[in-house]
């Protein structure tokens, strides 16, 4: 596929695409499908001058655009609807369709875009005032309206640099991608949510007998499975669930995120192997699930307040 002509996946019937019509331009475009109602798409691009493109999709949901580094202007030809942006900047779009013209400004561009489909909407938002809203909205002919422009904040950054730079492989990045793209959405469902009556959050979240002890039979498999974790969407579909409430109600039952206790056993584990093991810290870091070591010993220390190198010194050894 060629970067001046992508074409993604967002709907099964109708093509959707984005076209550059020039050749100054280099880099990579990503397109991940994190759940049947969620995709994430991932730009870095170089050009060597201003350039155009055109965008064409069948949105039907919210597009969340967060702009890391660069300086970008839309033009919505469905509704004229116009949005500059620029270094750190996150946009927020209820659209059914998508049909604009984009131009970028000379040098590095880096953005990270989720698409978020109206059955995840359906699913996920609370009944309220502003559910009825957006899908009321989806349903008129001709939907194209901005719902946030604003400064990107510290936590959305931080986040947003754990998917970029995600330190792990295999299926522990999979659950380690799906858990901070669903907690990115949390947070801007709460922003958008905030004062009103239908206020997402977890203290409202209803959780059945059954959505409890799905969540705990979703531990019991992770820890079952810690060399080979099925990914969140999986796990869901497992235990009978969906990935949305699956992830907000692991914080309320266990006050953490199925990732991250994935990571803490995991990081015990290593604790044993450093202690009664025969593997050096590589083969410990990569037997967990990390792509570098470095990576590993941070966590480790950070956890433990002490090097994996100074905790293998205490090593017992059987002869």
């Amino acid at each position: 596929m060629s970067l001046n002509n992508m074409s993604y996946k967002f709907n099964n019937d109708k093509s959707n695409s984005m076209i550059f019509f020039t050749e100054k331009l280099s880099g990579t475009i990503i397109e991940r499908e994190v759940n049947e109602n969620l995709f994430l798409v991932k730009a870095d691009l170089t050009s060597k001058d201003d350039i155009l493109a055109y965008s064409n999709a069948i949105i039907n949901g919210i597009v969340l655009s967060y702009n890391l580094k660069g300086q970008s202007n839309v033009i919505s030809n469905i509704s004229n609807l116009k949005i500059k942006t620029s270094n750190n900047i996150t946009n927020m779009l209820l659209a059914k369709d998508e049909n604009s013209k984009i131009s970028i400004k000379k040098g590095t561009t880096n953005t990270i875009g989720l698409v978020i489909k109206k059955d995840f909407l359906t699913q996920n938002i609370p009944n309220g005032r502003i559910k009825d809203n957006l899908l009321n909205s989806l349903q008129k002919d001709i939907c194209n309206e901005l719902l946030s422009h604003k400064t990107t904040n510290y936590q959305t950054q931080l986040l947003l640099k754990d998917i970029n730079n995600s330190p792990f492989e295999g299926e522990i990045n999979d659950m380690f991608l799906q858990s901070k793209v669903l907690e990115l959405i949390y947070l801007e469902f709460k922003e958008l949510f905030i004062n009103q009556n239908d206020f997402l959050n977890t203290n409202k979240l209803k959780l059945s007998i059954q959505d409890i002890e799905s969540i705990k039979k979703a531990k019991e498999i992770l820890i079952q499975n810690m060399q080979n974790p099925p990914s969140i969407m999986k796990l869901s579909k497992l235990v009978a669930i969906n990935d949305f409430k699956l992830k907000l109600g692991f914080k309320i039952i266990f006050g953490t995120t199925p990732h991250n206790m994935l990571i803490n056993y995991r990081l015990i584990l290593a604790r044993t192997l450093l202690l009664d093991g025969d593997m050096n810290i590589n083969e410990i870091a990569q037997h967990i699930g990390y792509k570098f070591t470095a990576n590993f010993t941070t966590a480790f220390s950070r956890k433990f307040g002490i090097l994996p190198k100074d905790l293998m010194k205490n090593r017992k050894y059987y002869y």
